[in-house]
């Protein structure tokens, strides 16, 4: 009984630690700003831009990924993939 208690124990510690890093991650607002700014760039544009079908799609899909890392606080690579899908369509990038 004590060492099931204390499995759960250090169970619930290791994975406090490894929660830890994901909630320690600061907003940075500037960032996060911008990836909305592109992301809502790539959702005003998509149906105008003169790419092909399967082309738009596939942005699209990069698109989507990339607000979900820029939602993951993780801007840069959200904001990376976001740009690539803009530029696959033939759209320049916002700033």
């Amino acid at each position: 009984m004590v060492k099931r208690v204390l499995g759960v124990l250090f169970a619930a510690g290791v994975g406090a630690a490894l929660a830890a890093p994901v909630l320690a991650q600061e907003v940075d607002i500037q960032k996060a700003v911008h990836c909305q700014t592109l992301a809502q760039q790539f959702g005003d544009s998509i149906k105008a831009a003169k790419a092909e079908d399967a082309v738009k799609a596939a942005a699209t899909d990069q698109a989507k990924q990339g607000d979900q890392a820029c939602n993951q606080r993780n801007y840069d690579a959200g904001m990376d993939q976001i740009r690539q899908a803009l530029q696959q369509v033939g759209l320049k990038p916002a700033r």
